[in-house]
């Protein structure tokens, strides 16, 4: 019986212990399954971050091949820029070729009254073409040639730095009034903004850049009356100082003003009513509004008739100009009627060069 009970014991425990190992097997493979499942997820990131990290080297080289686009964009706009400077260049020689077409053909057929009234007629076709078309993009274009102001925006914006930076800081020993100094500054202040603005060319509109020639216009034009009055005629300025500044040095001695051996060339301007605004330039140098060395002005003779002007004692004296323009105003009983002009150059001393060809518009 003992024995039996032995027995009966021992396959209980032994059945008992059988379950408990199968039950710990069932939850060692379960752990098992659910560590495979971490490792394969694992995976899973793994291989995501692999693409993430495979399009950010994409997207790095979009990048870089955009900005490398860009760049090409940038250096094709400063191509196109020069571009059209050269063709504004052109533009204005052909400008002055057609406002003295018909001044040449005149010259050739003034022994013919009949060709005469033909290049009048033609003459005024020429003249409203120039002005209207022409003679604007010339201006705007072409700045004055000088002596000691730099031609190009660059350039002048460095030297008019050091210009006015020499004279802020020696004004008061050369006598230099408070309220030029104010205005000259301004003036600058108002140029450096716009020459900024026009020089960002990946931003910049057309209306900066016309604003900056605006701006340059109007400082070099006020700049050269300061320096005249203030620098280059001021014996408180050393020639040490003009130097430094970059102003032309006048030299002890004096030297004769030369006679003038050309003469001037002009285009009219006859678009606004009674009113004639005569463009004139030297014929060796059109591109320029500078007179020739040792010129004082302009004289400007008309004669207002139907018939062309056989020589210069048929034309009366308007006036000499020192500077181009010259406006020439008429009365009410003038319009319609044809207003010849000759004009010659008058240097320092009083001394005329030699007549220009004969102008004509008509009196609006």
């Amino acid at each position: 019986m003992a024995a039996f009970l032995a027995d009966s014991i021992s396959c209980i425990v032994f059945a008992i212990s059988g379950n408990i190992i199968s039950n710990g097997d069932n939850a060692m493979a379960k752990f098992g399954m659910a560590m495979g499942m971490f490792a394969n997820l694992l995976g899973n990131i793994g291989n995501l971050m692999a693409n993430i990290f495979i399009r950010l080297g994409m997207f790095a080289n979009l990048m870089g091949n955009i900005l490398i686009q860009l760049s090409r964009f940038d250096n094709m706009l400063g191509n196109f820029d020069n571009m059209l400077g050269n063709i504004f260049i052109q533009l204005s020689k052909f400008a002055n070729m057609l406002g003295n077409f018909p001044n040449m053909l005149a010259k050739r057929c003034g022994k013919c009254e009949f060709a005469r009234h033909i290049i009048v007629g033609a003459h005024h076709c020429w003249a409203i073409a120039v002005n209207l078309f022409f003679y604007p993009i010339k201006t705007e274009v072409i700045m004055t040639q000088t002596s000691f102001i730099p031609t190009g925006d660059a350039d002048f914006n460095l030297w008019q730095s050091g210009l006015i930076t020499i004279v802020q800081a020696n004004a008061t020993t050369w006598g230099i009034l408070p309220a030029d100094i104010t205005s000259i500054v301004s003036q600058q202040t108002i140029w450096v903004t716009a020459f900024a603005k026009a020089s960002n060319k990946q931003n910049r509109t057309a209306a900066d850049v016309q604003g900056k020639g605006d701006a340059r216009n109007a400082f070099e034009t006020n700049l050269r009356k300061f320096i005249a009055q203030w620098l280059s005629n001021n014996t408180r300025v050393p020639n040490s100082e003009r130097q430094r500044m970059g102003i032309t040095v006048k030299s002890g001695s004096r030297t004769a003003a030369p006679v003038p051996s050309s003469s001037p060339v002009a285009i009219i301007d006859f678009s606004n009513r009674l009113q004639h605004t005569i463009n004139f330039t030297d014929e060796t140098t059109q591109r320029s509004k500078a007179k020739p060395d040792g010129v004082h002005g302009c004289e400007v003779w008309a004669m207002v008739g139907t018939q062309a002007p056989k020589d210069a004692s048929e034309f009366t004296y308007l006036a000499t100009d020192t500077a181009t323009p010259y406006v020439a105003t008429f009365d009410g009983e003038d319009a319609g009627k044809t207003v010849w002009y000759m004009l010659r150059w008058v240097n320092t001393r009083g001394e005329r060069g030699p007549w220009s060809s004969t102008f004509s518009a008509i009196v609006n």
